[in-house]
Parts: structure tokens; sequence; C-alpha cells
């Protein structure tokens, strides 16, 4: 009898043992494929940021080519509608823009929307003119008006000629390079700027616009907590 009692619990300890260890053994590769996910979207995460980086690099390269065209050819002889077209021909395709030029009065010489000059025009005409140095400079106007504005100065041998002014829309940088990602049935890509104003979100799109960093009852509706987004940052 004692024998059977001794036989009996090792074999209840045995079964323990083998169930503690498969437990054990599930919860780490659970962790191991969660820490494996991670990396691979955070591989993910830096390839589409590297894209857009990249992106924003060729329109700012691109600009600078054209500014110093058009300085050469000086403002009021050019053909900037043609200029613009060979310039910008491989990013008109996909990204919405507006390109300005500004002459040396800073009055509109040309708008590839056909639009008239506009106050902020002539503030970032007279900031270049002030600027100590000349270079090109970028304006956030991301929660505002959805758009990157980036300022070229167009110099010439007696000095500013005048200004180019490329407009970038952010919606459709978002389109074309966090759009297509997908991750299984419900995984998408969403984009914030460095302040937590939400640029990018396909399946929230009234929540464009706010800031993560102060959620009110509207946000409620997919996010209960932003503790997770203020770490990514």
């Amino acid at each position: 009898m004692r024998t059977n009692i001794i036989l009996f619990a090792l074999v209840v300890f045995i079964i323990s043992l083998i169930i503690t260890l498969n437990i054990f053994f599930q919860q780490s590769y659970q962790s191991e494929m969660a820490a494996q996910f991670n990396r691979q979207q955070l591989i993910i995460a830096k390839s589409i940021a590297k894209g857009i980086e990249d992106e924003i690099r060729y329109i700012e390269a691109g600009t600078n080519s054209l500014a110093r065209m058009i300085a050469e050819k000086r403002l009021d002889t050019s053909n900037p509608e043609g200029c613009i077209s060979n310039t910008y021909a491989g990013v008109k395709a996909e990204i919405s823009s507006n390109i300005k030029l500004l002459d040396s009065n800073g009055q509109m010489a040309y708008s590839s929307l056909g639009e008239s000059l506009k106050p902020r025009d002539a503030a970032l005409f007279q900031m270049m003119k002030k600027a100590s140095v000349r270079k090109v400079r970028y304006e956030d106007l991301l929660a505002t008006d959805r758009k990157i504005i980036m300022t070229a100065p167009i110099e010439g041998p007696d000095g500013l000629q005048g200004v180019l002014i490329m407009e970038i829309m952010i919606d459709t940088i978002s389109e074309k390079f966090l759009a297509p990602v997908r991750a299984g049935i419900r995984g998408h890509a969403w984009m914030m700027d460095s302040k937590g104003i939400l640029l990018y979100h396909p399946t929230q799109p009234n929540m464009v616009g706010k800031d993560l960093n102060k959620a009110d009852e509207s946000c409620f509706t997919c996010h209960t907590s932003f503790n997770v987004e203020k770490k990514i940052r």
C-alpha cells in the first residue's frame, strides 16, 4: 500500500513537472515571438521613416537645383513652368505639391496651382531677404494646413533675385508610404509628428490633427491611453 502511494505521488510529481515545464516553455516561446514581432515592426517603421526622409531630401535637392537654374537664367527671362516640369517630373506624379516663384520684389511670378500672393508668401520672402545666411528653410504647418513649406533663395550677382517656395502636402506622403503597409487583418501604420500631433491614421481619420498628449473624450473610441505613444517619442 505504501509503495502504491509513493508511486502515485511520483506520477503526480512527474505530471506536475511536465505541465510546469510546458507552461514555462510556452511562455518563453510567446515572449520570444512577441520580441521578434516587435523587432520586425521596428525595422518596418525605420524603413518607412527612411523612405519619407529620402523623399524630402530628394525634393530639397530638386528645389536647390531649380533655384540655381532660375538664378543662372534670371527670373524675369526664365521659363519657370518648363524648369519645374523637368525638375519635379518624378515627384509630382505621386506627391501633391504647390510650387511658387516670387520675383525680386516679392510678387508672385508663378504658382503651379494658379494661386495669387498670400500674406504667408510675403512673410517668407521678407524672412529670406533679411536672413544673414540664405539657405533652404522649412516651416512646419502639419497641424494646421497639413503641409510642409520649403523655401529656397534664388541668388544672383546682384543679390536676392527671388524666392522658390515648395509646399508639400503631407496626406499624399502618407498615402504613398503608409497606406500600403498591412500587418495581418487589422494591423496598419499610422504617423505622428515630434510634437505628438497625429498626422495619419487609416481607421481613425477624425483623430488626425489632434494632440495625442492631450486625449479628450473623442479619443477613447480608439485609445484609452497614450502611454505607449509617449514612450515611442
